[in-house]
């Protein structure tokens, strides 16, 4: 009875295709952004939120949303789906008096624009 080789010789063609499809980034899965302190990008971002929080909600309430002030962005994930980029952001702010402020949120980037829009946030007091 002949050996076949065909297992052996799908054996690389299959390892190869498996490497390449789990070298792309997989579309609306969540990723860690590392090195978040030095990324510019995150980093305008997280800004960019924390300024968009001051202009709309502050005003709404000025007695209970007080306006803050961006320190940086210590965590970030991003989702992307279709060119669309969802990101998750934790960002070390400060009220007007000091208070260290965590500031939790969610800003949405739609291809082809250059801002992030805040979507959804949340305070907690450090």
């Amino acid at each position: 009875m002949a050996k076949s080789t065909l297992p052996c010789t799908l054996s690389p063609l299959l390892l190869t295709i498996l490497i390449t499809l789990l070298s792309f980034h997989v579309n609306g899965q969540v990723t860690n952004i590392p090195n978040v302190q030095t990324n510019p990008e995150v980093q305008d971002i997280g800004k960019s939120s924390i300024d968009q929080y001051n202009t709309r909600e502050v005003p709404k309430n000025p007695a209970k949303n007080l306006p803050l002030t961006f320190k940086q962005v210590v965590e970030a994930s991003v989702e992307t789906v279709s060119g669309f980029k969802k990101y998750t952001l934790k960002i070390n702010t400060a009220f007007q008096d000091g208070t260290a402020v965590s500031f939790d949120c969610v800003s949405a980037l739609n291809p082809g624009e250059k801002t992030a829009a805040l979507v959804s946030w949340g305070l907690k007091t450090i």
